[in-house]
């Protein structure tokens, strides 16, 4: 099964994207020497492309870009969950470490330090509950409390490169 969504994740990777529903970007505006502006997607932007994600282009990464925006967890952050730090019942998810970028493969803690508890609406647990229940028909593992939500197809952590990739 792994070999069959490996295969299928990459098919879906090199197919021809569907238009997004918004145009490119521009260049980013400098704001200083070496510091650039970054740019946030308004709320109506943002319902836009989520709806796009999720019924055009049927992004296998829904449930993360999902869960960033209705938490505003870091990217390095999310890639870092486990299932063990999603709480369902209690509809919290606990932000304990980041993938470390400079590392490939590892963890180190959150930006600021130390970990915080963040809750979930109802939408983002019936997302992440679905999430779930997908991963587990792949494997069983990728569900376990260890695993990581939003690991690869080898369960694996992503990363948050490639996530960034994702968007240009």
């Amino acid at each position: 099964l792994r070999h069959t969504h490996a295969s299928c994740t990459r098919q879906s990777r090199h197919s021809p994207r569907p238009a997004a529903p918004w145009p490119q970007r521009p260049a980013p505006e400098k704001s200083q020497p070496g510091g650039m502006l970054r740019r946030s997607a308004t709320a109506e932007q943002l319902r836009a492309f989520m709806t796009w994600d999720h019924d055009v282009f049927d992004d296998d990464l829904y449930a993360l870009w999902h869960t960033i925006a209705h938490t505003g967890i870091r990217r390095s952050e999310a890639l870092a969950l486990r299932w063990g730090d999603v709480e369902v019942r209690r509809a919290v998810v606990s932000i304990r470490r980041a993938v470390n970028t400079q590392q490939r493969g590892a963890v180190k803690s959150t930006k600021t330090g130390g970990a915080r508890v963040i809750d979930l609406d109802a939408e983002t647990v019936a997302v992440l509950k679905e999430y779930k229940a997908l991963r587990g028909s792949i494997h069983l593992d990728f569900a376990r409390a260890d695993a990581y939500v939003f690991g690869n197809p080898e369960g694996a952590l992503r990363s948050p490169n490639e996530i960034s990739r994702r968007w240009r």
